[in-house]
């Protein structure tokens, strides 16, 4: 399966049964924003909306850009790796609002 990602995130929400008002809060953006996206309308998404997506639906960021439809590991591993990857991002996002540089001299 080698489909575009916006139409893979339309296929993925058609095939979950979910609106667009459902996926949106699922995902967390905004109704308009998913529309668009749909529609091929947002060509550069950010790796948090691919993130967001992957995840609402239950994939890894791999599995989705791969054209998975289901997850490939453990749904038990994958919340594991989603909760890791949630916390070296706020720990990153924290270090640059308190102003401190990532150098390995601190």
């Amino acid at each position: 399966m080698n489909q575009p990602i916006h139409e893979r995130v339309k296929s993925l929400r058609l095939s979950a049964g979910l609106s667009l008002d459902q996926a949106a809060s699922r995902i967390g953006c905004s109704k308009a924003h998913l529309w668009a996206f749909e529609q091929g309308n947002s060509r550069n998404p950010t790796l948090r909306l691919v993130s967001a997506i992957a995840q609402a639906y239950g994939l890894s960021i791999a599995d989705f850009m791969n054209g998975a439809d289901k997850p490939k590991v453990a749904s038990g591993t994958l919340a594991a790796m989603m909760a890791v990857s949630e916390a070296v991002e706020a720990a990153y996002r924290r270090g640059y609002a308190d102003g401190k540089a990532n150098r390995a001299d601190d």
